[in-house]
């Protein structure tokens, strides 16, 4: 049976952007991301007749993850990296404070090496798929950081820059694509454009964002 809702903590507000959002649904762990979501001059707008304006279609992500949340809050990712996405000797990195959690660095070709806080991939120039971990929740009984990775009782929060292993030179034009996939008694809270959400059959949940609002860029 699926557990009662214990803890929401109401989305709160900093300089027009959302800054937190967190849910816990039950004694497990849950995963709360947060993203800019409204500018301030999208605020000073509301209320202004505007003449209505065709969206261009965004581009197609240039970096996809697929994060699965595993036992003892542990995340198992894949990062999928389209041909020029990374050049040889680029430099990826999480938020900083975040580095430590991170484990497990590999390329599907090519080769990773850790110098410091980054990790610099060689032979991706095609494309590529890097996997590891983050200890999610460790990072959150270890930091305390609203900013980086916390805990509210049963809830671990942290912004998306913390778990995402990226490109710090990130480029204007690129965009990320994350496919989230959460035991069925958890629950995944996010301010990220949801693409897709996981249907009966437990499908991954999909979000999307420019990459230059990961940060570090």
């Amino acid at each position: 049976m699926r557990s009662t809702l214990r803890t929401l903590r109401l989305p709160t507000w900093s300089g027009g952007m959302l800054s937190s959002l967190s849910l816990s649904n039950g004694p497990g762990v849950s995963l709360s991301v947060w993203l800019a979501l409204v500018s301030p001059s999208l605020l000073a707008g509301c209320g202004e007749r505007k003449p209505p304006q065709v969206a261009s279609a965004p581009r197609p992500p240039t970096w996809s993850y697929e994060i699965r949340l595993a036992k003892h809050g542990i995340l198992e990712a894949e990062a999928h990296f389209s041909e020029g996405a990374i050049d040889d000797g680029t430099e990826l990195s999480v938020t900083e404070g975040a580095e430590p959690f991170v484990s497990d660095v590999r390329a599907s070709t090519g080769s990773v090496e850790l110098r410091g806080t980054s990790w610099f991939v060689r032979g991706c120039a095609t494309g590529c798929t890097l996997r590891y971990t983050f200890a999610l929740r460790e990072a959150a009984r270890t930091l305390r950081d609203d900013e980086v990775a916390n805990r509210a009782g049963a809830a671990l929060q942290a912004p998306p820059g913390t778990w995402l292993l990226r490109p710090l030179a990130a480029r204007s034009g690129d965009r990320f694509r994350v496919a989230v996939s959460v035991p069925r008694d958890q629950a995944f809270v996010t301010g990220l454009t949801a693409d897709r959400d996981a249907d009966a059959k437990g499908a991954p949940r999909l979000f999307s964002g420019a990459a230059i609002s990961l940060g570090r860029g």
